[in-house]
């Protein structure tokens, strides 16, 4: 029932995760608000789409502006017609952007997370030295939520990194008393990658401890990795040949 567009906002990234292929590739400027919506209306699929996810390429926060007409234009009777609740921004946190989209957008909001420790974070994030996740968090868990407005966190599992009981316990103290929900993802290896990604028992073990401790979990399911265009993993393989990120999911 679900028909989801994945979109990309940038060509490259400048915020340099280091678990995401996308910033090594650089930045190469922003999409226009139209670039952006093409990407949803130029599929031979475009009829079926009922879902919209800013998690392509880029950091929508860091081309804040035309995130926000893209989504006035997917979400208006005269355009798209979209509900806010089916499109979702994702961003690994700018603070100023944050608090710009919660007042200027009703769509929902999910914050890259990757370790629930800002010092340990800061080494994987560096957006995580000028905008503190604590403080991001805090703005979130603040946020008087309209009904059906989701905020989540998206929570990478990489195995022996960031999946131990010190993080479990981590991420229990950071959402506590909180509406934000967390999503558990896999992690997606990259060609001579160290990493690994928790395996399906452990993330399974999160979801159950943070949610009998009242924190609301699910699991998403990576798609698009034998195209190279899972989370991560735009930049890679054909979708450096020309296209700038521009590679679309529909699931």
């Amino acid at each position: 029932k679900r028909n989801t567009v994945c979109v990309s906002t940038q060509s490259g990234c400048r915020m340099g995760c280091l678990f995401c292929v996308t910033g090594s590739y650089g930045f190469h400027g922003n999409l226009s608000a139209g670039e952006i919506v093409n990407q949803v209306i130029s599929i031979p699929e475009a009829s079926k789409v009922n879902h919209v996810v800013f998690m392509g390429m880029g950091e929508p926060l860091d081309n804040l502006e035309n995130v926000l007409k893209a989504c006035r234009i997917l979400t208006a009777e005269w355009g798209l017609a979209l509900s806010p609740r089916n499109i979702t921004v994702s961003t690994v946190g700018i603070t100023p952007g944050i608090e710009k989209f919660l007042g200027s957008s009703e769509c929902n909001l999910t914050l890259s997370l990757h370790s629930p420790f800002p010092d340990e974070r800061k080494l994987v994030v560096p957006a995580e030295k000028s905008y503190p996740v604590n403080e991001i968090v805090g703005i979130m868990k603040n946020y008087s939520l309209k009904k059906y407005r989701r905020l989540t966190i998206a929570y990478v599992m990489i195995r022996n990194l960031n999946d131990t009981d010190l993080h479990l316990e981590g991420l229990k103290s950071l959402l506590a008393g909180s509406k934000i929900r967390i999503n558990l993802l896999p992690y997606n290896m990259v060609p001579d990658d160290q990493n690994t990604s928790s395996t399906a028992e452990r993330i399974q073990f999160f979801k159950h401890n943070l949610v009998i401790s009242g924190i609301s979990a699910s699991i998403r399911k990576s798609r698009g990795v034998d195209i190279s265009a899972a989370c991560g993993l735009l930049a890679t393989g054909l979708n450096t040949q020309g296209y700038h990120g521009m590679s679309l999911l529909i699931y």
